[in-house]
């Protein structure tokens, strides 16, 4: 694969918070790995291949599904990626949302912060998937959902109009669980 330079930064941010994770025992399912076994195998093999190491080296328990996320920073990095024909759109999303964000909480953004980037990185994971139709379905009603809905009310005031945007742009309403997604990183972001 050729990479672009980005990939340092953002997986070893990547890769540190895993590994913090892992040690709080917080656990994120990522719910693309099918598509990404299917889609990007050779992407999902590097990922696969990385939480191996991750696991001899660092000796904990990184999930599965970590091997899916590490992929998808290998195909953002990639030049001439399928993908990468779309990242006109899909950096245009990411501005409007991190501007929708940033004026909704009168924000002025660390930009060379690791909670910024982080946050950054997920919004643009989230872009990505609305500019390919596959936004995450969870369970209505989940009990953990509606535990963070109670806590990050002010969050979800900001997500209801990133959610107009998205219905104006897009014709798709966001669904339960990437509400509750959008709302994590915005909280996450607000320190």
């Amino acid at each position: 694969m050729e990479l672009m330079d980005h990939i340092y930064l953002s997986l070893t941010d990547h890769l540190a918070f895993v590994a913090k994770r892992v040690k709080e025992d917080i656990v994120l399912q990522n719910f693309y790995v099918p598509e990404m076994k299917n889609f990007n195998p050779n992407e999902f093999d590097v990922g696969r291949y990385a939480v191996e190491l991750l696991r001899e080296r660092l000796g904990l328990p990184i999930p599965d599904d970590e091997a899916g996320n590490i992929a998808f920073h290998f195909i953002n990095a990639q030049y001439g990626h399928p993908y990468n024909s779309e990242n006109l759109w899909i950096n245009r999303t990411v501005d409007d949302i991190l501007e929708i964000v940033k004026y909704h909480f009168g924000l002025v953004y660390q930009e060379d912060s690791t909670a910024y980037s982080r946050y950054v990185t997920h919004v643009r994971l989230f872009a990505q998937r609305l500019v390919s139709g596959q936004l995450i379905v969870g369970e209505e009603g989940d009990p953990f959902n509606q535990r963070i809905a109670e806590a990050c009310t002010r969050e979800l005031e900001c997500v209801k109009k990133i959610g107009i945007y998205v219905e104006n742009n897009f014709n798709i309403p966001l669904t339960e669980l990437e509400e509750i997604y959008l709302a994590l990183h915005i909280h996450r972001v607000l320190g």
